[in-house]
């Protein structure tokens, strides 16, 4: 007995599993106490995970679990359970999921305690985590993501001052909000001999050291930026400004910094802006307010100090506006862009955005009900059936959506007299009230009418049905129609009156019963004529007994007098004959399409049983360079992990948008010089974008922050994929070259080292080592000497230069000064060196050799035969033999060829969904440019050309050594118009939908379209098929329908395109299949329920056939009608259609000979490619730019469509 007693426990334990799926439904503890659930717990490192559960009964928690990623882990029902997470350094968690449900919550602030023998877990806010998941009561899956923590920028400014007797001056540190650097002084640069400022009064280097420790959301900083203390020339800059307009989100390196001035007292210096940051996002805002720091480079660095200035900039606010799409209808933003993103227009503000439009439309069958959105909407009636408007003005981010729900129709029941009269939806009997009951539009309504007893007399049925009444407005009432079952639908406000009339029934006849069915009808007919169930007939009356299923139910059995019979013909041979039939579910084939570029979870191609709720989502398979734009249930966007209920035939696809390649301007190396400044790298491209990430790597091998010393970087950048670019990655080489020192007086060789150091703007040391003479001819001329100045900083260069053999010649100079005139230099500067080091005019000599320097203004060039007054040899170079020379510059600087557009261009293309290229339109351009840069902007803003609208072109050009540059100027217009769908047009397959077979009179309005798919250039089109008119269908045949793109890029060309809708109330007949050559197929019904040989077929039925072996050849048969032969837009077949006639029929499907072994038009091989083809037959490229080419190989079905790509120049 105790053995029997174990074994009941564990079968009980066994199923177990089953009781607890049955509980969770119930909330209720499962019945066995022991019974484990599930807690798996995955981690994508970056972090480790640690579990502690709680006992019954205690209040702390005690046991530790495990460490690491925990998989699978059993947990008794209900235990309490506490995830603490620890981050590896630098690391943070980025998303926490419990069940796909995302949790938020901060860093632990409080000790855990466990057992006083275990001690206590710390959580520092740092790197610690901790989170109660509660008691325990289902599978949990926890999902774990550890992500990188932000770097802290931080801007220095001040990092080059001016010798001061008070000393240095506290430097300029910003970086993000409430974060706090502590910053120290040091003399050296390993940052071990601190130094006050006051105590820096001499030139030299000094260094900055920046540091703050990692917190919860940043990573920890410590850097050293060096500081110069030096003897250049202060300048003073004033009223710089900044013309252009941004957008929020683009860099400063977009703006440009135009006029003002910078002077050395009255002295105009001559130089470069450039913003300190290059790389910061702007914000919204007026110029007045919202202020970035650039810094001005001197051309004469080597005298002149940098100088920075805070300029305002006017930023356009940017909001990201999304749809989420709800079930029972589709929501659009009028002009909706291609990422979403959406730029304030005011023009009186900044940051204040202009009213936006958008539409709601419901399915068929379904009425909007409001909008869900903040800020709110305002516009569209609830209850509307149609598509609705609303407009709103957007504040900031938002989610637009809608809500919608069933229609319904008011069912009412008219008097009844001489029996009694049931309504039936599916399995629920309806309770219909005086006023009538709302019943959701599409729902089969079955009618019982059963007789009793009147005056004594047994009663039958003389006619049972509805009545349709529309609504005032609408002229379209139904006439009383017969029927024991009908579809609602009709317009909004209509409503349906239900009947039945008796009578008694005669003596001489047989009563035949229909016994109610759930989810469908008994249709009894006597010959073509549609008679009553529940009445009576003449002895040997032959009805044929019609089963319809409601939608999503097919026939199990049909019986009579409770024997199932095998075809549908019931003769009457006795009273009391009883007809009943018994329905189940269907299943329907779900078809999943992934394009090749998409994974699809939670669904397969396979069949599913009609009312199942799917949950759905996809991933792009590369999200480098494809985009999933929406899922795509039989053509209608849903959102991504939505749920879907099977309700007949279900395509699904995915709305996939290629992505453009992305290519910048910069060259493959920089070269810039040290400014004692941190010098990031900027990207170029054409239309000003943001989102790069930089990577820095110096010639050690040694990754740093920023570039800022002197020597040569490696530079990664990368940007990630978005809704237009694909992932971007590239190297490019930053060089910073060594700056000069400057001489402010020309030194003597045995002066001493307080006086050598002011004749320096920096600090440094001379070697005199080797001293060569270069005395003049005449005797009371100085000598000089060769030294070389090796400043104390390595970020500045050694110059080798000459300088006074003495102090005595240095004196004997003064008389030998020469005085330098330059006449004529307006469009660029002359300069001097002596030896390596740039000097001023008035350090010139007479008996020294000095090297001439020319640097032309922008737009100009350097002709060096224009310069007179003196001889220069190949190295440009002179003897200063007077003291009194005048060099002529009139003819040196050249201005170069302008580059002029007086023309403007009108360009129409038609939308592709990928950005549109006009290079090669725009003919009216200068040809001796072959650097075009365009950009595209629309209401001022610079944006990609995609979406359907009218964009201004501008064409720039960089300044060359022949032509000037030309700044961003308008040179047309582009029109993007809608891509036409039209049927037989070329790279366009449509695939129209199947139409559920219906009972007589139903409405159109009310027949479910289900499958059916547009496809353009290679790209599902997302929209609606709806049909074209709203009237009962009386007979089998063909109706029209239109389609609706629910994406405003396109528009519709198929709106006289038919559908057949087949009857299911009518006769119906065996069919047979016949199979010539092999091969194998699938047929379906309208609805797309499957059907095989020897089932009953309604008479005018449409069927599919789909080959899912071989390539159908011919489709015969005696009778068969409408044989179709369907392909796509290349000439492939997708399926074949035909229509069954009014009598037994055997169906003979004819295969290609030897193409049994697969679906294809090539035996063994598959379909062979006809073609290929590029995009463009001619293409010049300027350089460093590229274009995209796309090849397309025919037919779009073939097998094999790899493509390899040569070049005659590979490089």
């Amino acid at each position: 007995m105790k053995n029997i007693k174990s074994v009941i426990s564990l079968a009980l334990l066994a199923v177990a599993p089953t009781i607890y799926a049955q509980n969770i439904d119930t909330k209720a503890a499962p019945d066995v106490p022991t019974f484990s659930v599930t807690l798996n717990v995955t981690n994508n490192g970056g972090g480790s995970d640690s579990l502690m559960t709680m006992k019954s009964g205690t209040s702390t928690y005690d046991s530790v679990l495990c460490r690491g990623a925990v998989k699978d882990q059993k947990l008794v029902y209900g235990t309490s359970v506490q995830v603490g997470m620890k981050a590896d350094a630098g690391k943070m968690i980025s998303a926490f999921t419990v069940n796909g449900d995302k949790k938020t919550f901060e860093a632990a602030t409080n000790p855990q305690q466990k057992d006083a023998d275990k001690g206590t877990v710390s959580f520092d806010k740092v790197n610690n985590y901790s989170i109660d998941l509660g008691a325990l009561n289902e599978k949990t899956d926890i999902m774990i993501t550890w992500a990188d923590k932000p770097e802290v920028k931080v801007t220095v400014s001040g990092t080059e001052q001016i010798v001061k007797t008070g000393g240095a001056t506290d430097v300029s540190v910003t970086t993000v909000p409430n974060v706090t650097l502590t910053k120290e002084y040091y003399s050296n640069k390993e940052c071990t001999t601190s130094i006050l400022l006051a105590n820096m009064t001499t030139a030299g280097t000094y260094y900055v050291k920046l540091t703050t420790d990692e917190t919860v959301d940043h990573k920890a900083v410590n850097m050293v930026i060096p500081m110069t203390v030096n003897n250049k020339k202060a300048l003073t800059a004033s009223e710089q400004s900044c013309p252009d307009v941004l957008i929020e989100g683009q860099t400063l390196a977009s703006a440009s910094i135009t006029g003002g001035t910078v002077t050395s007292g009255s002295t105009a210096i001559k130089g470069t802006w450039a913003w300190m940051d290059p790389n910061t996002l702007v914000k919204a805002g007026a110029s007045g307010s919202n202020k970035y720091k650039a810094i001005f480079t001197p051309d004469s660095a080597a005298f002149y100090n940098t100088v920075t200035a805070d300029i305002g900039i006017n930023v356009r606010k940017v909001a990201t506006i999304t749809v989420k799409q709800t079930a029972g209808g589709t929501v659009v933003i009028d002009s909706a862009t291609v990422d979403n993103r959406y730029i304030a227009k005011n023009e009186s503000s900044y940051t204040t955005f202009k009213e936006m439009k958008v539409k709601a439309t419901p399915n068929a069958g379904y009425k909007f009900t409001g909008w869900t959105s903040i800020p709110s909407i305002s516009g569209g009636t609830s209850g509307e059936e149609t598509a609705v408007t609303g407009s709103f003005t957007p504040e900031g981010d938002a989610v637009i959506s809608a809500t919608f729900e069933k229609a319904t129709r008011t069912v009412k029941l008219a008097n009844v007299d001489g029996g009694t009269v049931e309504i039936w939806n599916g399995t629920k009997q309806l309770s219909l009230t005086a006023g009538g009951t709302a019943v959701e539009v599409g729902s089969i309504l079955t009618i019982n009418a059963k007789p009793g007893v009147k005056n004594g007399k047994d009663q039958e049925v003389v006619k049972v049905g509805y009545t349709y009444t529309a609504p005032p407005s609408k002229a379209n009432n139904a006439p009383a129609t017969e029927a024991t079952s009908f579809t609602v639908g009709g317009v909004s406000g209509g409503s349906y009156e239900i009947a039945a009339t008796f009578q008694d029934k005669p003596a001489n006849k047989f009563m035949v019963n229909v016994v109610p069915a759930s989810n469908g009808a008994i249709v009894l007919k006597s010959g073509e004529k549609t008679v009553s169930p529940n009445a009576s007939y003449d002895e040997g009356t032959v009805l044929n007994a019609i089963a319809v299923p409601n939608k999503g139910y097919r026939l199990k059995s049909l019986r009579v007098d409770g024997d199932d019979i095998k075809d549908n013909l019931v003769t009457v041979n006795h009273d009391e004959l009883s007809i009943s039939a018994e329905f189940e579910l269907e299943e329907y084939q779900v078809t999943v399409d992934d394009l090749g570029r998409v994974k699809f979870s939670g669904v397969s191609t396979q069949k599913y049983e009609y009312g199942k709720t799917l949950n759905i989502s996809a991933t792009a398979n590369d999200a480098d360079k494809y985009r999933l734009a929406a899922i795509l249930v039989n053509n209608k966007p849903v959102e991504n992990n939505s749920d879907i209920t099977i309700e007949g035939l279900v395509n699904i696809s995915a709305d996939v948008r290629t992505l453009s390649p992305l290519s910048i301007l910069n060259p493959e190396e920089t070269t810039v010089t040290y400014n004692g400044n941190a010098q990031p790298y900027v990207v170029e491209t054409a239309n000003k974008l943001a989102g790069f990430e930089f990577s820095y790597t110096n010639s050690k091998g040694e990754t740093v922050d920023v570039p800022l010393n002197a020597e040569t970087y490696t530079v990664k950048i990368t940007r990630p994929a978005d809704a237009v670019y694909q992932k971007f990655e590239a190297k490019r080489t930053l060089k910073i070259e060594q700056a000069k020192p400057g001489i402010l007086d020309i030194p003597a060789a045995n002066q001493s080292a307080e006086e050598l150091a002011k004749c320096m703007t920096v600090a440094g040391s001379w070697d005199f080592n080797e001293m060569k003479s270069a005395r003049m001819t005449k005797a009371d001329a100085p000598t000089f000497v060769n030294a070389t100045f090796k400043p104390d900083d390595d970020n500045l260069s050694e110059i080798k230069t000459q300088v006074f053999s003495s102090t005595d010649e240095k004196t004997k100079a003064a008389n030998a000064k020469a005085t330098i005139t330059i006449s004529g230099a307006t469009n660029g500067t002359v300069g001097f060196k002596n030896g390596d080091a740039d000097i001023s005019a008035d350090l010139i000599y007479v008996g020294q050799t000095i090297t001439l320097t020319l640097r032309a203004d922008e737009g100009y060039s350097v002709e060096w035969s224009g310069i007179s007054g003196v001889t220069l040899d190949t190295n440009h170079s002179f003897k200063v033999t007077d003291a009194a020379i005048t060099i002529k510059a009139e003819n040196v600087f050249v201005e170069k060829t302008s580059v002029t557009v007086t023309e403007e261009q009108q360009i129409e293309k038609p939308y592709t969904s990928q950005m549109i290229d006009v290079r090669s339109d725009l003919s009216k351009l200068p040809s001796f440019v072959n650097e075009w840069q365009f950009t595209y902007k629309k209401d001022g803003a610079i944006v990609e050309p995609i979406n359907v609208g009218t964009y201004d072109v501008y064409a720039a050009c960089a300044e060359t050594d022949t032509h000037k540059a030309l700044a961003a100027t308008k040179v047309g217009t582009l029109k993007i118009n809608p891509a036409k769908i039209e049927a037989g047009s070329a790279n366009t397959t449509i695939v129209l939908p199947t139409a559920s077979p219906v009972l007589k009179g139903t409405l159109l309005s009310v027949i479910s379209l289900n499958g059916g798919s547009v496809e353009m250039n290679g790209m599902r089109v997302a929209g609606s098929f709806a049909w074209s008119e709203d009237k009962s269908v009386e007979a089998a045949g063909e109706f029209g329908i239109i389609f609706t793109p629910s994406d405003n890029n396109y528009t519709s060309g198929l709106i006289d395109q038919k559908v057949y809708v087949s009857l299911s109330d009518v006769q119906m007949y065996k069919m047979g299949v016949k199979i010539v050559n092999g091969g194998s197929v699938s047929i379906t019904k309208s609805d797309g329920a499957e059907v095989k040989e020897g089932d009953l077929i309604p008479t005018g039925m449409q069927l599919t056939i789909t080959s899912k072996s071989g390539v159908i050849d011919e489709i015969a048969g005696d009778g068969l009608s409408g044989i179709s032969d369907n392909k796509d837009s290349q000439g492939k077949s997708l399926y074949w259609t035909v229509k069954t006639p009014s009598k037994d029929f055997t169906m003979t499907i004819t295969f290609k000979s030897g193409s049994e072994g697969g679906g294809t038009d090539t035996p063994g091989e598959g379909t062979a490619v006809t073609g290929i083809s590029l995009n463009k037959t001619t293409l010049t490229l300027p350089r460093l730019t590229s274009e995209k080419l796309v090849a397309t190989v025919t037919p779009t079905g073939a097998t094999k469509k790899d493509v390899k790509w040569t070049s005659t120049n590979p490089e």
